[in-house]
């Protein structure tokens, strides 16, 4: 996708008319410190801000910015050393709250957990599940996301029965001891993951390991019901759960560019030949590694899956955008006709940053469809997608993504019709399941709280001769007081 859409820009004769854009792509390995590493090495020849003089033909291309990586951490340990540059780094990482005032250089293209914690809670009171319990991974954006979610709780009258904080590395034994702690409070039908996708995928094989498919209710706080290597050979376990992503525009071209992709032209993206190989079993002559494959590629195969496009495609595509029409408005606002802009030699990325901000502010940005608002937050629109079991003609069926609702503007609308439930979380299989630790109370009948928690109690009778005249309260029965109409 990166270099996709550095190519739509060079071939687009309406924007930066004197320059080309180029780019380099590392691997960070999932690894802070090879992010960090790779990051160093981008721009090792770039002045920093603070040299004065600098020359006016630059020996290597001026770095207007990066994009990446792909998480928390991994985009704090860059941006510690960007920092010092002043380069805008443009994360489609989950966004943890704190990250902005720490870092001003990042743009985030996804909001801030504060508006995924609304989203989420939106969906609890929805179907008034006011009894859940929560499953948190142990990192940067998880932590973060539990904070943001445990701050709303109370004045949504929502209660956590238990919950659980699994490392990235958790084994097979910490995944089984998390789901028996679940199983206890058999009233909280729901299971709040607030999850990287190894922790979704690690409580769904403990679920199916324990055979408690259909007993639980499995919310997300990202898209993995869209993940195939989370949820396959779980799909029992899956099935009826929520998740949310964020909404984006696909890209609509990117299908027939990925096709005609070539590994003996594609020379840009060193990764090419690698899945090419593993693509249609063969290997590729002059490879530099021992390839597992002994039958040789003919040039004659051809791409033609069908894949569902990864919503990080979309985010890399517009930050890609963003960077050439921020440097576009530099270059007809501040350089003008002048074809050798000094401007444009070495690239001021707080100038930078606030002609990219002007872009992503406008409703119709040419950058794309996320835009900003007047506080630099990326608009938040949630799609939120139902596991479901679909009947196809074969013998077992199917099981894929249906979108069932959609959180914007801090409004939720549910399209409740078409959304499958877990068979044994309710009777029958039929509308929503209970999450809630005791029932209202019958006429005359009290609540006695258990254990300091508002959503738990047990029901008592007012004495004789008196009424309830509130949830909490009885009271002799006197001529000033008029039975309460329930």
């Amino acid at each position: 996708m990166f270099f996709y859409s550095l190519d739509r820009l060079n071939q687009n004769g309406n924007i930066l008319r004197n320059f080309k854009l180029g780019g380099v792509v590392k691997d960070s390995w999932s690894n802070a410190d090879d992010a960090l590493r790779s990051a160093q090495e981008i721009i090792k020849d770039q002045p920093k801000p603070s040299v004065s003089s600098f020359s006016p033909f630059p020996m290597v291309p001026p770095v207007a910015g990066m994009i990446g990586p792909d998480s928390i951490s991994q985009t704090i340990a860059v941006q510690k050393s960007l920092n010092s540059y002043e380069l805008p780094q443009f994360s489609y990482a989950e966004k943890a709250s704190v990250l902005k005032s720490e870092f001003p250089y990042l743009v985030h293209l996804l909001p801030s957990n504060t508006q995924l914690a609304k989203a989420l809670l939106d969906i609890l009171v929805a179907y008034s599940w006011s009894y859940i319990s929560v499953v948190t991974t142990e990192d940067y954006n998880g932590i973060d996301l539990h904070n943001e979610f445990t701050y709303f709780l109370k004045e949504n009258h929502i209660c956590i029965a238990t919950q659980g904080m699994l490392p990235k590395d958790a084994d097979e034994a910490r995944f089984d001891g998390v789901i028996y702690d679940l199983s206890r409070y058999d009233k909280a039908r729901v299971i709040l993951c607030l999850c990287d996708y190894r922790t979704v995928r690690g409580l769904l094989l403990a679920i199916k390991r324990r055979g408690m498919e259909g007993q639980f209710v499995m919310v997300g706080a990202n898209d993995w019901v869209r993940q195939p290597s989370v949820v396959r050979d779980v799909e029992g376990a899956a099935h009826g759960g929520l998740s949310l992503f964020q909404s984006y525009e696909p890209v609509t071209d990117f299908d027939d560019y990925f096709r005609s992709l070539r590994p003996e032209s594609n020379h840009r993206n060193p990764w090419f030949k690698e899945y090419w190989e593993q693509k249609f079993s063969c290997r590729i002559l002059g490879m530099p590694h021992d390839s597992n494959y002994s039958k040789a590629c003919t040039g004659d195969e051809q791409i033609r899956t069908e894949f569902e496009e990864s919503h990080d495609y979309g985010l890399i595509h517009k930050a890609v955008n963003a960077i050439a029409w921020g440097l576009h408005r530099i270059d007809v606002q501040e350089c003008g006709e002048r074809r050798n802009c000094d401007v444009m030699r070495l690239i001021n990325g707080e100038r930078l940053l606030g002609y990219i901000r002007q872009t992503l502010q406008l409703e119709n940005s040419p950058a794309g469809s996320i835009w900003f608002d007047e506080d630099g937050e990326p608009k938040a629109v949630y799609a939120i997608l139902n596991y479901q079991h679909i009947f196809d003609g074969s013998i077992t069926g199917s099981y894929r993504p249906v979108q069932v609702g959609i959180w914007n503007n801090d409004q939720l609308e549910m399209d409740h019709h078409p959304i499958q439930w877990p068979l044994g979380s309710t009777k029958e299989g039929m509308g929503p399941p209970q999450s809630v630790c005791s029932q209202p109370c019958s006429k005359d009948y009290i609540r006695v709280l258990q254990h300091q928690w508002s959503c738990c109690w047990i029901c008592v009778p007012c004495g004789p001769g008196e009424i309830s005249v509130d949830e909490y309260t009885c009271v002799g029965l006197t001529r000033t007081v008029r039975p309460k109409m329930f």
